[in-house]
């Protein structure tokens, strides 16, 4: 068992039961294993990139508080466990370090990070140029930043929902793609 490669045929509560045996290899492949699921987490809750670094080092603890206390009778995987406690930390961090920032969140934290600055545009309008166009910078301003029904604002500005809808969707996918690089 000296070898990395020779825990990848062990799950998660085999590893679990060497860490708690202090087999430190066990530890290192579980840590390598749950640095995905951080990272994804960190992306997908819309932590701002300049917190990612922290952020990581947050889920890290978690991942160690997790082994710690995991309860291998209970209904639930470690990974769901894991995950469950992850999210629920980011989202703490992230209330906080916002509030402190006088950012304020404006939709739900599982579709795409979508934060406002007070005096400012978007965390992510200041980091990245997305090139947006005239019905993009519509969708981005009233329908992501302000929440605004894609209906009220087709009609207002005589455009077509579907359009406008369509526009939404290549903001969030231009947001994204940018955000992974």
């Amino acid at each position: 068992m000296k070898q990395t490669g020779d825990f990848s045929k062990y799950n998660d509560y085999e590893l679990l039961y060497l860490v708690r045996t202090n087999v430190e290899e066990a530890r290192e492949i579980l840590f390598w294993k749950y640095s995905f699921l951080i990272k994804s987490r960190i992306y997908r809750l819309g932590v701002p990139r300049m917190y990612w670094d922290d952020y990581y080092q947050e889920g890290c603890m978690m991942l160690h508080h997790a082994i710690k206390i995991y309860d291998e009778d209970s209904r639930m995987s470690f990974t769901r466990f894991f995950e469950l406690l992850l999210k629920r930390r980011i989202i703490t961090l992230l209330r906080k370090d916002l509030k402190d920032k006088e950012i304020e969140k404006v939709e739900d934290f599982d579709d795409y990070p979508s934060y406002i600055v007070e005096d400012n545009y978007n965390v992510l309008l200041e980091n990245f140029d997305y090139n947006f166009t005239k019905m993009e910078k519509i969708a981005y301003e009233r329908l992501l930043m302000h929440n605004e029904k894609i209906e009220n604002v087709a009609k207002e500005l005589g455009l077509s929902s579907k359009s406008l809808s369509n526009a939404k969707q290549r903001v969030i996918k231009k947001i994204k793609k940018e955000v992974n690089k």
